[in-house]
């Protein structure tokens, strides 16, 4: 694929006229081959390529059975907004599952092994749909295998 000369990103062969990306005119060199530029992308692929950013979907899976209900898959894929948004949504159910049998003057255990329900049932819930989904990304936009 060519590469924009103003902003350097990745544009298709019909995008002669306008990068779609930083709007330059023109922005592929007219005096580059493709077939070097091909040789230049995969120059980059092999220097680019970070395995720490590497996800595997095993262990996002085994995390949300095990630790969904704290977030722990959506942290181990990078989505930090997401894992708060569901913790918070945890506690919001948690908390008045233990509060509720207080009020109704129930030993305190019902309330205990209610919330523990409740928290296997969100990880139950929330590691079916990460094994029934297969196309995960991270946050860095890359599939996790």
């Amino acid at each position: 694929m060519p590469i924009c000369k103003n902003c350097g990103s990745r544009i298709t062969k019909f995008d002669k006229d306008i990068c779609p990306i930083c709007g330059e005119r023109n922005p592929i060199d007219e005096g580059s081959d493709v077939t070097q530029d091909i040789t230049g992308v995969i120059g980059k692929v092999g220097n680019d390529l970070n395995l720490s950013k590497m996800r595997k979907r095993k262990t996002m899976i085994i995390l949300a059975y095990t630790l969904g209900f704290v977030g722990a898959p959506f942290f181990y894929i990078g989505y930090v907004k997401n894992a708060l948004v569901w913790m918070l949504i945890n506690l919001v159910l948690a908390v008045p599952a233990v509060l509720l049998p207080l009020l109704n003057k129930h030993p305190l255990w019902v309330g205990f092994v209610i919330m523990a329900a409740v928290l296997v049932i969100s990880n139950i819930i929330i590691g079916t749909l990460m094994t029934i989904k297969h196309n995960f990304k991270d946050s860095y936009g890359e599939l996790i295998k």
